[in-house]
């Protein structure tokens, strides 16, 4: 391990390193020193690794980075360059005292270190200092930041968040660490999900978006203060999204001339779900961004099937499976009002028939009887009928519980309209009525009627005789 520093910022670009045999390499470095850290996996980060063939021409066998590392201006930065062999070892010398300089030029300069067993002392904490590594650092003088290096996945998913990174970079290319601008984001999806505005941390940020759109798509990196520091991403194919599962409906409840549908909500398979849609049949439909629906508007009596299909940016899911039948209903009702309904008045011996009236529900109506009816009726719990002759003046109060058909049809539901009611009556019985007595005419006997004739008779003439005289 060493330490290095560098009056203005460099980006180093090779290390030559002096393997005594063929091996394989780690690069690690970190921002400060390496005293007090050689036992610390976790300070440091890995720059490279791979095979290096052993230093046979003395010179250093030359390592270039795959990704040039850009240094700060008098910042100091310790390296760990080791072999992952144990019995392969990369070449040193004793030095003479530990963070000494031992070599330098007018940019760079190279302090005094020291060497350790793989990996990092190897758990045992045991540094052999001081030591000087043997081998060649390269670098170049980076200039100021020219433009923005935008580096995305080179493929993606419609609708799932992606990480990209912005990084400062100069004319040749190099990290510019002391870049500290802000930077804004535009895409070729018009509708990609952007981060906000934000200010580079040493030159670099990384940030998260999400392509709505799909095909081959960039993201723009543009420098508020200074727009001619510009930067396109690589092209990125978004995939379409998986479509999700399909739903399954947990409950259907019927109301009046409305059901309420509820169901599960299934695998989106990486892209959120946005909506659901809900068609009946034989009609009613309805969107939600919930679990559950109601669908307004249907008609009384008729049963009714739902399906329900879930979307995302994919699409649509298949329909799930059909619900049961539910048919909506209005309210059970008794015709009447009032807490107690007093039904015809009845006599005793008189035949009495009078029908209890409900509205609502779905037919057919079962009645059921509680307390007693005057004696002699009935109640037809098919018909809601009360019939009978009456046989005993009395009043009587009862109540009639209807149901209608709907729990026999919806028996997995509790339904919203009300399939049940319960009502308070009464029915007076008076007694019989008393037939009147008619009086007698007299009759007129046979010689009753000779009698009267000959009275006519008489009276004929004499009305005659008075007519001729005149």
């Amino acid at each position: 391990m060493f330490d290095v520093m560098a009056n203005q910022a460099i980006a180093i670009t090779q290390f030559d390193m002096s393997p005594m045999g063929n091996t394989n390499y780690e690069i690690y470095y970190r921002v400060g020193t390496w005293v007090g850290h050689a036992n610390s996996p976790g300070d440091w980060t890995l720059l490279q690794t791979g095979p290096v063939s052993a230093n046979v021409s003395g010179t250093g066998v030359p390592v270039a980075l795959d990704t040039p590392l850009s240094l700060l201006a008098n910042e100091t930065y310790a390296f760990y360059i080791t072999s992952t062999l144990t019995n392969v070892s990369l070449n040193y010398s004793n030095g003479s005292n530990v963070g000494a300089l031992f070599a330098s030029d007018s940019v760079l300069s190279f302090f005094e270190g020291g060497g350790m067993e793989y990996p990092f002392t190897a758990g045992t904490g045991a540094v052999y200092q001081p030591r000087v590594w043997n081998g060649a650092i390269h670098y170049q003088i980076v200039g100021a930041a020219s433009r923005l290096a935008v580096k995305t996945p080179a493929t993606a998913t419609q609708g799932t968040a992606l990480d990209f990174s912005v990084t400062a970079v100069d004319a040749q290319g190099y990290h510019v660490p002391s870049y500290t601008g802000t930077v804004q984001f535009s895409s070729s999806d018009a509708a990609a999900a952007l981060p906000a505005s934000a200010a580079l941390l040493n030159g670099q940020g990384t940030f998260s978006a999400t392509f709505l759109a799909t095909g081959t798509q960039t993201i723009v990196a543009t420098d508020t203060a200074t727009p001619s520091i510009v930067g396109t991403s690589n092209n990125t194919l978004v995939a379409a999204a998986p479509v999700p599962d399909a739903p399954s409906i947990t409950s259907a409840v019927a109301g009046n001339a409305e059901v309420e549908l509820s169901w599960s909500v299934p695998a989106d398979n990486g892209s959120a779900i946005t909506e659901y849609v809900v068609t009946g049949l034989p009609q009613g439909s309805c969107t939600s961004v919930s679990t559950s629906c109601l669908i307004t508007g249907l008609t009384n009596g008729t049963p009714y099937t739902f399906t329900v299909v879930a979307k995302n940016l994919g699409g649509g899911s298949a329909p799930s499976a059909a619900s049961i039948a539910v048919t909506p209903s209005a309210d059970l009702l008794f015709a009447g009002a009032g807490p107690t309904i007093v039904l015809a008045q009845g006599a005793i011996g008189q035949n009495y028939n009078t029908p209890i009236l409900v509205s609502g529900g779905l037919p057919p109506y079962s009645f059921a009887l509680s307390g007693n009816l005057p004696a002699g009726l009935s109640l037809n719990a098919n018909t809601g009928v009360i019939s009978g002759t009456p046989t005993t003046a009395q009043t009587e109060a009862f109540s009639i519980t209807v149901m209608d058909s709907v729990e026999v049809q919806q028996s997995f539901n509790k339904a919203a309209a009300v399939h049940t009611a319960t009502q308070s009556f009464s029915i007076t019985i008076t007694a019989a009525p008393v037939a009147a007595t008619p009086t007698p005419v007299p009759s007129l006997g046979t010689w009753g009627l000779l009698a009267l004739s000959a009275l006519l008779a008489l009276l004929g003439m004499t009305r005659g005789r008075g007519r001729f005289k005149a």
